[in-house]
């Protein structure tokens, strides 16, 4: 037997209402925030690039230019749990300690 995801409910909301409002205004900005932050990634890319080349024995570097905010590029270590190998591991204790309850909301675009 499968988990199957009931259909969704679907809304169609009134054209004057806040609910159609804020989703018009979504699907206008969103072309406009992807973008920017794609061209954010590039710059914050290339500052990594440039301060490595600047200074590349130093593993915490702060970039001063005048009329902006300093950035720092350091180096943070993150231990990382390696959940895959745990499950095989020791199945039964990772079933006992997976909360299958946890979620959260998404609010995604979707074809019709």
């Amino acid at each position: 037997m499968t988990d199957q995801k009931p259909p969704p409910t679907r809304v169609t909301p009134d054209p004057d209402s806040r609910l159609a409002r804020l989703v018009a205004e979504r699907a206008a900005l969103a072309p406009a925030v992807s973008d920017a932050k794609k061209r954010l990634k590039e710059i914050e890319d290339a500052i990594k690039v440039e301060l490595t080349n600047a200074a590349p024995d130093s593993a915490n570097t702060v970039a001063t230019v005048p009329g902006c905010k300093p950035v720092r590029l350091a180096w943070q270590p993150r231990p990382q749990f390696q959940e895959r190998r745990f499950k095989e591991a020791h199945p039964e204790l990772a079933r006992q300690f997976t909360d299958q309850d946890a979620g959260f909301w998404s609010l995604r675009e979707v074809s019709t």
